[in-house]
């Protein structure tokens, strides 16, 4: 890959993945980078097919500084390499999933290498670092400092929140410890960027060069002010019966959001709260076969109303869906990390019934934001959606407190620290 010398300061940051908020992250930086005259250089590492997944994003990062700001995407020959299938094991014709991804994080990270020693980078920011934590533990050289946002740390989970783990959970904290300590102790990591605040004070508690700081999970302002006629033109379009409580799930609808324990949960209530209840879920489905079944037996178990737009939804249209609904289902089951859905529900002054798992939980009950459940036990999802149909919504927040909440997570909020760290690595 040709690659023009880019004169010091010059910062790679990495985000390979069009999917997740990759592409949302990479904008936003650029747009903080952009604000800043003294910011220096600035290469956006992406996949060959980031502008063809994300046209909009790819085109507003174009037009902001192209003299010193520019995306550079993998050849598709590079990234064909990448993805190719690893070769089998000892005569066997494939290996298991979970190894195949390990094998792609393991070349990217070596790519990664090269093209940040052909490009001359000072420093490299992996917008994702949780992909390439292995990788890095057993390969650290590095031509440049790393740092990297951390989404999905649970290393600490053993002592911050020990009641809900499970045994396995608990190894694979252990694991992820035992696994950044060697990071920590081989590798010029710079800034560790943690999505989870209660992480923060124990890496910086660590042997090494680095500093942990907390970064906001980031979501954008929302236009929840929606007046009633937009509201009462999008209940007819999904014919939305007025006289239900809307209890929305609104992003990659699938295993991991928690809906089946959800559909589950619905089936358990009585007729008359079943009566009250209008189920929506907007954004794309995973399996889209089990989940129709799910959803018919559900609905001949129940007098619910199932409402679905499978399909990716605009961040224009976001703010009127959670103006429509009464709570926000942030069920996610297994999950470890935040949800942007905690955020934008706190935005908009609506209640949660999100997992009890982690910092999930802990977000929800230390800031008000409403109730928490076991999101694999459709009896306690059951009882959560009862007592939010026997109160007005307001009865479950904390308005002042999820108000609060919601400003110190914004876009502006997560560019401050960003741009704060990453052009002075340790």
């Amino acid at each position: 890959m040709a690659l023009a010398q880019m004169a010091s300061p010059h910062v790679l940051a990495v985000g390979l993945q069009n999917g997740g908020h990759n592409p949302n992250f990479l904008q936003w930086l650029a747009e903080g980078w952009a604000g800043d005259p003294a910011a220096g250089r600035l290469t956006l590492l992406v996949s060959s097919t980031f502008a063809a997944h994300h046209a909009a994003t790819a085109q507003t990062i174009g037009a902001l500084d192209p003299a010193r700001i520019r995306l550079l995407p993998l050849t598709p020959q590079e990234q064909a390499r990448l993805q190719a299938a690893p070769p089998g094991v000892l005569g066997l014709p494939r290996i298991r999933p979970h190894t195949a991804r390990r094998v792609q994080r393991w070349r990217e990270w070596q790519s990664c290498r090269r093209i940040a020693s052909q490009a001359g980078a000072d420093h490299a920011l992996f917008i994702n670092l949780d992909f390439y934590q292995f990788a890095a533990t057993w390969n650290p050289a590095f031509p440049c400092p790393i740092s990297g946002v951390f989404h999905n740390l649970m290393l600490h989970y053993p002592q911050t929140f020990s009641a809900t783990l499970s045994r396995k959970q608990r190894a694979t904290a252990m694991l992820q410890a035992w696994s950044m300590r060697r990071f920590l102790a081989r590798a010029h990591a710079a800034t560790l960027f943690c999505l989870d605040p209660y992480v923060v004070d124990i890496l910086n508690g660590w042997p090494g060069r680095h500093r942990a700081v907390h970064l906001p999970t980031p979501a954008r302002a929302l236009q929840t002010n929606t007046n009633e006629g937009i509201l009462d033109d999008l209940r007819r379009r999904h014919a939305i019966d007025p006289a239900r409580h809307v209890f929305l799930m609104l992003g990659g609808i699938g295993p991991r959001r928690g809906i089946y324990p959800v559909l589950d949960a619905l089936a358990r209530l009585e007729p008359a709260a079943a009566r009250q209840v209008c189920l929506l879920l907007v954004g794309r489905q995973s399996d889209r076969a089990r989940l129709a079944q799910a959803i018919t037996a559900t609905a001949a178990a129940a007098p619910v109303q199932i409402v679905t737009r499978d399909e990716f939804i605009a961040e224009s249209e976001i703010g009127a869906y959670y103006a429509l609904a009464d709570v926000v289902l942030a069920t996610h089951v297994n999950h470890v990390g935040t949800s942007v859905s905690l955020v934008q529900a706190a935005a908009a002054g609506k209640p949660v019934i999100a997992a009890e798992l982690g910092l999930l939980g802990a977000l929800t009950q230390r800031n008000g934001l409403g109730l928490t459940v076991d999101s694999h036990d459709p009896g306690a999802i059951a009882a959560a959606l009862r007592a939010m149909l026997a109160a007005p919504p307001d009865h479950f927040v904390d308005q002042a407190k999820a108000q609060q909440f919601a400003q110190t997570h914004s876009v502006d909020a997560f560019v401050e620290v960003l741009m704060a760290h990453v052009q002075a690595p340790i």
